[in-house]
């Protein structure tokens, strides 16, 4: 009896033993469980954060209140053109018409005797001979040139930003107005042009003196025989004719000039800028950026020559408005 007693109470013992050492195990593996559980959350919840830091712009606020005139250069494009300096047209060629000449005979003294017993009585007559006929022919006149010069703008007027200027009060102080450039050709055009114009060409007469026997005379002795004037007399027989001609046509001749023709016109515009004054804290903000990329700048948080030349560096090669910190440079940095 006593030693069921005893069997009984140390089975007990084990039971309660066992229940202890079970629960102990089940909190133990609760407390693991929350521990790793933490320790996965936390690096993620700090990626996480980290990779929202990453994504998000970089702003500041940076007051513009004070104003200024910028410039943005002009564009060009280079190309050649070719330019006429003589501009030749074709000749005409006049071809006279065709006469056939002959000759017509006039007496201009009649016979008479050598020895005159009753002389002779005479009248002086005077005989329009018609040569030619009056007619009407077109006539080519050629060309009349002059030569004139020509000036050629090689590039035109434009503003520009002065080379190796920093501009660290007035941006205007940088701005070189430089003048057209231009080139003289001489060029030799046509004045009058070549033309045909009709002219009338009047008859030709010649006139003949001669004798005209009125009362015959007496004599002796041998006949003088009666004096002739041969007079030549023309006929058309083809027309005039004009021909344009090229035999002594030279070739238009051209100059090739290089010229700059503006692709964007220079553009000078007031912008909301950045004081001189402003805080040392802005302006390092901006030289922080322009070093960021690639720009040679000490982070002093003064406009100083060194953070101006950077800045008109980066306006340039950003094809942004130059002389000062303005909006869209901000933009450009990555503080707007």
């Amino acid at each position: 009896m006593q030693n069921r007693r005893l069997l009984y109470t140390s089975g007990l013992s084990i039971i309660f033993f066992a229940n202890v050492v079970l629960l102990s195990g089940c909190a133990a593996s609760a407390v693991n469980h929350t521990a790793n559980v933490s320790a996965v959350q936390v690096p993620a919840k700090n990626s996480q954060s980290k990779q929202i830091k990453k994504r998000t712009p970089l702003k500041a606020n940076i007051p513009l209140d004070c104003t200024a005139t910028l410039l943005r250069p002009a564009r060009f494009i280079t190309r050649d053109e070719h330019i006429p300096v003589y501009s030749p047209g074709p000749r005409l060629e006049n071809i006279p018409a065709l006469i056939d000449w002959g000759s017509k005979r006039i007496q201009i003294e009649p016979a008479r005797f050598s020895h005159e017993t009753i002389p002779a009585q005479y009248r002086t007559e005077i005989e329009k001979v018609l040569v030619l006929r009056e007619r009407d022919e077109l006539i080519g006149i050629p060309a009349v040139y002059k030569t004139t010069d020509r000036p050629v703008t090689l590039k035109p007027a434009h503003t520009r930003w002065k080379k190796g200027c920093v501009a660290r009060q007035d941006p205007s102080a940088c701005f070189d107005n430089v003048p057209a450039r231009t080139r003289i050709l001489k060029q030799r055009t046509v004045d009058i042009p070549n033309r045909i114009i009709q002219k009338r060409l009047p008859a030709k007469i010649m006139e003949v003196k001669k004798k005209v026997l009125v009362k015959a005379g007496r004599g002796t002795g041998p006949v003088i025989p009666a004096r002739y004037l041969d007079v030549k007399v023309g006929k058309v027989t083809r027309v005039w004719e004009i021909r344009s001609t090229y035999k002594d046509y030279a070739e238009p001749r051209y100059a090739t000039v290089r010229v700059h023709i503006k692709s964007r016109k220079d553009q000078l515009k007031k912008f909301p800028v950045l004081c001189s004054n402003a805080t040392a804290a802005h302006i390092k903000t901006i030289q922080q950026q322009l070093k960021r990329r690639g720009f040679p700048v000490n982070i002093t948080g003064k406009l100083d020559y060194q953070s101006m030349r950077a800045l008109t560096q980066f306006q340039q090669k950003n094809d942004l408005f130059m002389g000062a910190i303005s909006p869209e440079t901000l933009e450009k940095l990555g503080l707007r």
